[in-house]
Order: structure tokens, then C-alpha cells, then sequence
């Protein structure tokens, strides 16, 4: 694959940018007209600046570490994913070191990445190690504490069932204005309205994906 070559900074467009499908002010009316906005009351800023993970210590060198063998593996693969999402907008770069010193106005620290087998299947799908330790021993996920991140864990099957739930309490769900409807993606929109259902009904909230150790 031909070497790419660094693009010129624009501090002001990388350091701070926020991609997501998310629209703040779709879920923040959707929050305010189901009475939940005092249970989540960070969500809608999150999606408009980024989530913090956790309170990091400044960082006092650069942490490069190699990726993973197993990313040798098919490096093509990596390679075309990173220049989708570079594509696509969700990523930036790629940068010299010095370029990622004036970036972060300072050191930062990089995951190697690695290939792993999806569950079930031989297909291949790239994750970041974040447990990935430095010198000292330290490592991005021991700063993340996960009490202020709880998560659970679901699969396919127990999403399916959500939905099956959801559809006995939908006509318990309070009336959203068309407005809402029509300016929030569908998808992501019945996720809220499912999440509203499973927790109505005296269960956990369920969330999505989050880093964990080894995982992407």
C-alpha cells in the first residue's frame, strides 16, 4: 500500500472535533418529553462535546508502543479500515510524531492495534489495546474507574428479546411530538424508546460497546 503522507494541521478542525450520528438536540427533546433528563443528565452534552473516559494524570512522555502480532496478520485489512474511517471523517491524520506533539501541545500516548476472530465466526475485526503497559507499568484502561462507567453486556439474542419486551409496553410510552420523530434517526431513536420500555419495567438500562481490556 502506497505510503501516505501527513496532511497540514488545523488545530482549531482535529483537536476538538466530535463525529457521531447522534443529534443532541433530537435526544434532548426526546429526554425532556419522557421525564428522563434528570436521570441522565449528562447525555446531551456528551453528544455535542465527547464523553470524558475517566480523569487521566498528565502525561509526562509519549507512549508509542508496536501493534500486536497478530496485526500482521492481514495488514491490509487495518490499513483500509483506518483510511474508511479517515474517509469517512471519524478519524484524522495520518501524522509524523512531531505534528502529534503540536496536536496535544505536549506528549500523548497511542494503543497498538491488533486483529482478533469475531465470536463465532473466522472473520476478523480490529481492536485497540488499551491495557497495552508502559515502563512504569501503567496503562490507559487502570485510569478509567468503571464504577463511573457501568456497563452490562448483552448478546444478539438478549437484544431480540428486548425488542419482543418493548413492543408489550409501547402503548404505556408517553406521546413524542412528530417533530422528534422526524429529526432523529429512526434506528437510534427506537433504541431510546427501547430503553425506555426495559427500564419502565424495572430493569437495568442496557448500554452499548465500551472499551475494556484487550477489546476495541
Amino acid at each position: 500500500m502506497e505510503r501516505m503522507h501527513a496532511p497540514a494541521i488545523d488545530l482549531s478542525r482535529i483537536l476538538y472535533k466530535v463525529v457521531t450520528p447522534y443529534r443532541p438536540e433530537a435526544w434532548k427533546q426526546a429526554l425532556i418529553d419522557a421525564d428522563l433528563m434528570h436521570i441522565y443528565p449528562n447525555l446531551v452534552n456528551d453528544l455535542t462535546h465527547g464523553s470524558p473516559i475517566g480523569n487521566p494524570p498528565p502525561i509526562h512522555f509519549s507512549f508509542i508502543p508496536k501493534n500486536l502480532p497478530s496485526a500482521n496478520i492481514q495488514p491490509e485489512y487495518i490499513s483500509n479500515l483506518i483510511a474508511e474511517e479517515v474517509a469517512a471523517g471519524r478519524m484524522d491524520g495520518p501524522y509524523t510524531i512531531e505534528q502529534a506533539h503540536a496536536i496535544y501541545h505536549g506528549h500523548f500516548r497511542t494503543c497498538p492495534l491488533g486483529l482478533v476472530e469475531k465470536p463465532g465466526s473466522t472473520a476478523l475485526r480490529m481492536i485497540r489495546h488499551f491495557s497495552k503497559e508502559d515502563k512504569f507499568g501503567d496503562l490507559t484502561n487502570s485510569w478509567v474507574d468503571s464504577v463511573d462507567f457501568p456497563t452490562r453486556w448483552f448478546t444478539a439474542a438478549q437484544a431480540a428479546d428486548f425488542v419482543s419486551f418493548d413492543l408489550v409496553y409501547l402503548p404505556q410510552m408517553p406521546s413524542l411530538p412528530v417533530s422528534v420523530l422526524h429529526t432523529a434517526h429512526f434506528s437510534l431513536y427506537f433504541l431510546f424508546l427501547l430503553c425506555w420500555a426495559v427500564e419502565a419495567a424495572g430493569n437495568c438500562l442496557p448500554t452499548c460497546e465500551s472499551s475494556a481490556p484487550g477489546g476495541s
